[in-house]
């Protein structure tokens, strides 16, 4: 990727440019299905933490293909970025059962840059992921994250099993 189209992607994401103006003039289509899988699947290849950025801005301004689930996935748990969070917001919306092991690792990391959460902010994104999966599998990993000694991931866990039975109901 140009620095050029770096700079669009920063423009887009501040609302300095509009869609158009940006597809007018970014090298490709973000809209194309393989278009934002390349760049994630690029920036895991180089470890480039700008390129996790920038493809994760426009996978939400233009929407994530369901091909990107694995990617993402593996994404989620390499420790040279800081794009956790919205790594799994992304995989929350496209539901994958792909993605159930990763999130349920990456639930119970340690990233040194999220030393400070006190929150568990990425576990409780990730138990919301896992429940909107929804799977056999996810709710098992929900059942195991019910029993950690993280409060906040517990909690959500705990929560969206209560989500989970009630919708069985």
């Amino acid at each position: 990727m140009s620095n050029e189209d770096g700079k669009l992607i920063m423009q887009l994401a501040r609302k300095k440019i509009s869609d158009q103006e940006f597809l007018d003039k970014y090298s490709g289509d973000p809209r194309e299905e393989g278009h934002v899988q390349a760049l994630l699947e690029r920036a895991l290849q180089e470890r480039n933490a700008d390129l996790v950025e920038d493809a994760v801005i426009l996978g939400f301004h233009f929407g994530f293909h369901a091909g990107c689930a694995r990617i993402l996935s593996q994404l989620l748990l390499e420790p040279w970025h800081v794009k956790h969070e919205d790594i799994a917001r992304a995989l929350q919306r496209l539901r994958d059962p792909v993605s159930v092991q990763a999130l349920y690792r990456a639930a119970l990391a340690d990233f040194d840059y999220l030393s400070f959460d006190e929150n568990y902010s990425l576990g409780v994104k990730c138990a919301w992921a896992l429940g909107k999966i929804g799977t056999p599998e996810a709710l098992a990993k929900l059942k195991e994250l019910a029993k950690t000694d993280r409060e906040p991931v517990r909690e959500a866990a705990l929560e969206q099993l209560r989500k989970a039975n009630a919708d069985a109901d």
